[in-house]
């Protein structure tokens, strides 16, 4: 969609007020769940050391005995960044006509484009994580709705916290320590029926993030608050939707970059946002030439540790479908 500054001259404006419906940057997670790191080239590898480190040994030998040798192996994932980008134009002459809150067309473009460049991989990184085919079936899970969802009587986000941190130390070595979660999620997560009586004595209300933590025994709760318009330009009814759904995401969140770590994910970026302005020398009037704006990255989201060399499904986390 082009910006259209015609709609923003109005008869009487007010120039210390404007409403704007926007996300807020803090509702993004996408390099929550997927940390970015910077990466030099666009196409790399990302080298895996298998299990067999972890393998108890037989070290009891006499010293006129030859030690056994111990053999270890690893694997490389290739990975290829891939650009990402968006601009806006704007005709200089209608700056001098816009009302005062809106005639930094500019400012109002940039703002625009970093939206949506953040609600793309936002999306993109959302839809990644749901997916239940890229994970073993070791490591996703459904609950039943009426049954044992969060909104069930018989529900046990507790326990299910459990099974999941459990489960991905089984396959990965390590605990996950954090959850992703939409916010309709957490709302109901917060009134879950099994957690209300189980801190009655504790909290009255909906119960606080920081308590969530401790009874699912995570150190990070990474809440997704996106909204996505998915509805056709122009249709009557426009509605707002979560990025992130009905599931629960336990992972093993290492955001820092170093060699020799297990993490869930990453975000491989082979360069920082980018911004290029120019404009178009044969379009304008006497006011200016038509200005054009763009914004970029490149990068790729993917699973930090996978399964194998011949399997890259995730490893360092557990997905749990249709949590109300």
């Amino acid at each position: 969609m082009s910006l259209d500054p015609v709609n923003f001259i109005t008869n009487s404006p007010l120039e210390s007020l404007s409403i704007r419906y926007s996300n807020e940057l803090t509702e993004f997670i996408a390099d929550k769940v997927f940390p970015p790191v910077i990466q030099s080239k666009r196409s790399f590898k990302v080298w895996q050391a298998d299990t067999s480190n972890m393998r108890a040994r037989v070290t009891l030998k006499a010293n006129d005995a030859e030690a056994d040798t111990l053999d270890y192996g690893g694997f490389y994932t290739n990975r290829d960044a891939q650009p990402h980008k968006i601009s806006a134009k704007w005709d200089p002459a209608d700056e001098i006509d816009a009302d005062r809150p809106v005639a930094d067309i500019e400012n109002e473009s940039a703002m625009a484009i970093t939206e949506a460049l953040m609600l793309a991989r936002e999306v993109e990184a959302a839809t990644l994580a749901t997916t239940s085919s890229l994970y073993p079936s070791d490591l996703t899970s459904a609950l039943t709705g009426g049954t044992d969802t969060w909104l069930d009587s018989g529900g046990d986000p507790a326990a299910n916290s459990k099974t999941a941190r459990l489960a991905t130390r089984a396959r990965c070595g390590k605990e996950a320590n954090a959850m992703a979660i939409s916010r309709t999620g957490l709302a109901h997560l917060q009134q879950s029926p099994s957690l209300k009586d189980q801190l009655k004595y504790t909290s009255s209300g909906s119960v606080p993030v920081e308590m969530l933590k401790n009874v699912l025994m995570v150190q990070h709760i990474f809440v997704g608050g996106a909204q996505n318009n998915t509805n056709m330009e122009g249709n009557a009814t426009q509605t707002l939707s979560d990025v992130w759904n009905d599931s629960a995401l336990f992972f093993v969140y290492d955001p820092t970059p170093r060699l020799r770590k297990v993490c869930y994910g990453q975000g491989y970026m082979r360069n920082q946002l980018y911004s290029y302005r120019y404009q178009l020398n044969e379009r304008g009037s006497g006011d200016g030439r038509i200005q054009k704006l763009e914004m970029g990255w490149t990068y790729i989201q993917a699973a930090g540790a996978v399964v194998s060399a011949s399997d890259g499904d995730f490893a360092a986390g557990y997905l749990l479908r249709n949590i109300f």
